[in-house]
Parts: structure tokens; sequence; C-alpha cells
């Protein structure tokens, strides 16, 4: 059975925007909340859940879009 990208995103969201906000301040966050939940829903299809788990892979996921997205 294949994931859904949205049911995904609504069980990870709360932690995925706790670690932009702590990453880029509460005001960027806002503004980039948009364009991490579609590079999560992008990006899932290459998540094995046989490897690292899946907060541990959303963490790399952000943190990956911070350094390239953001000036810092």
């Amino acid at each position: 059975m294949e994931a859904d990208p949205e049911e995904l995103w609504w069980r990870v969201s709360e932690r995925a925007i706790a670690r932009l906000r702590s990453a880029i301040g509460v005001f960027a966050a806002e503004r980039e909340t948009s364009q991490v939940r579609v590079r999560v829903i992008d990006e899932l299809a290459a998540y094995d859940p046989e490897r690292p788990p899946l907060d541990a892979w959303l963490d790399v996921v952000i943190d990956r879009y911070c350094a390239e997205r953001l000036p810092g």
C-alpha cells in the first residue's frame, strides 16, 4: 500500500514546521512552509522505510532545503 502524500504531511507537519522555525526563525518559516511541504512530498518517493526512521529522513530533507534555499 502506497502512502498518501497529503496524509503524510498532515502527520509530520508539526515536526517539520518546528524544525524549520528552529533553523530560520518563525517569520521566515511562515513564508517557506508551503515550499517545504512540496519538497517533502516530492522527495517521499526516495524514502526507504527499511532505512533510518521517517523523523530522521524528514530532518535531512528540511535541513537540505534550508541549506539550498536560504542564505547563511
